[in-house]
């Protein structure tokens, strides 16, 4: 599904509106955006990434969100819509009060009101008896836009039946992972410019190589809560590089920069992406409880490690994990054995610890 832009001066009434439309939106599953809550870059970049891509956008507007003096102002942006809306995207005003658009010269009132409410893609709070009665009609009519824009299901090519995305080849800013795929392989979304965001369901068990390369614009990924492996360069070049490459992103540790003995892994981690601390420098890992997965070849070549304790909460260790980490001289299962254990530590056995 691709997604909406909910757009709004960060002004009273504008901002408590906009949040609980962006709510209600989010609590059904509609994929949306909200300028204020855009955190990953430059802000002003961002948005301006999301004006200009998301495929709806709903304008919410009152008579205290602009300070604009002259119709002619008011005109120009209408403007800009007209001419989004030629190149196909949907833009919903939401005014909640007209004297907003009252100036000097009524034009203004006119234009909007032409361009919204004539054409039934504009909600005006005068119609309505109260702030709810306008909100509800807004999202009465929101399913009828979201039902139009669901990516082209011959974008997306398979391999193993439908089970493996092997590339995706559309253009939306926002795309809807199948719920039927288990696996991302490397470079599917690679250098698609414009994917902005990307939505990953439970089903998807593994992101590969590169496999979203260069996917510069790319703001949000969300989901990827059944995730059980990931490559640490999966993000290499995109958009949200910055937030991976400062520590974890979404629950997943992708590395960085070991400073002193001991590595604490933030306590929000699920899962420690492949090689993501491969040649560490510390002596001690901390892993928190509820990790649940540690990547193949994560810790590898880390030398200087002495000792491990790891959670019962972890299930799987990847296949070499610990190759490598020639002072480990203890290993400690608060729980039982995870799976790949043996695989992940030159000789296991000798290593494993009693000790409390």
């Amino acid at each position: 599904m691709k997604s909406i832009l909910i757009s709004h001066s960060n002004i009273e009434p504008d901002r408590t509106i906009s949040l609980e439309l962006y709510h209600y939106l989010s609590s059904r599953k509609i994929d949306c955006w909200i300028d204020a809550l855009l955190k990953v870059g430059d802000w002003a970049e961002q948005i301006g990434k999301v004006m200009k891509t998301a495929p709806i956008v709903i304008f919410v507007a009152s008579k205290n969100s602009m300070m604009t003096e002259t119709a002619d102002e008011v005109l120009g942006e209408v403007e800009y819509y007209h001419v989004h809306r030629k190149e196909g995207k949907i833009i919903i005003p939401f005014v909640l009060d007209m004297q907003y658009y009252l100036n000097p010269d009524d034009r203004a009132y006119k234009a909007l009101y032409r361009f919204g409410a004539n054409r039934l893609e504009g909600v005006f709070m005068e119609k309505y008896d109260t702030r709810d009665a306008a909100f509800e009609r807004l999202v009465q009519l929101l399913p009828h836009w979201v039902s139009k824009l669901e990516n082209n299901p011959d974008h997306f090519i398979y391999e193993r039946g439908d089970e493996a995305l092997v590339r995706y080849e559309g253009s939306d800013s926002c795309v809807t992972v199948p719920p039927y795929v288990n696996e991302i392989e490397s470079e599917a979304f690679m250098n698609n410019e414009s994917l902005i965001n990307v939505i990953i369901p439970p089903s998807v068990e593994k992101i590969g190589f590169r496999a979203f390369f260069g996917c510069s614009n790319l703001v949000t990924v969300d989901g990827m809560d059944g995730l059980t492996e990931i490559e640490a360069t999966a993000f290499d070049s995109s958009g949200i590089e910055s937030a991976v490459k400062n520590g974890t992103y979404n629950g997943i540790a992708f590395g960085w920069a070991v400073k002193g003995d001991t590595l604490d892994i933030p306590s929000s981690t699920r899962i420690i992406a492949n090689e993501a601390f491969r040649y560490c420098g510390a002596k001690e890992i901390n892993f928190p409880q509820g990790l649940t997965h540690i990547g193949k070849v994560a810790f590898a070549d880390s030398i200087l490690m002495e000792k491990l304790r790891i959670p019962a909460s972890v299930k799987a260790i990847g296949r070499n994990a610990f190759r490598g980490c020639r002072k480990l001289k203890s290993v400690v299962f608060e729980g039982e054995i995870p799976l790949g254990a043996e695989d992940a530590f030159e000789n296991l056995q000798k290593l494993i610890s009693t000790e409390e």
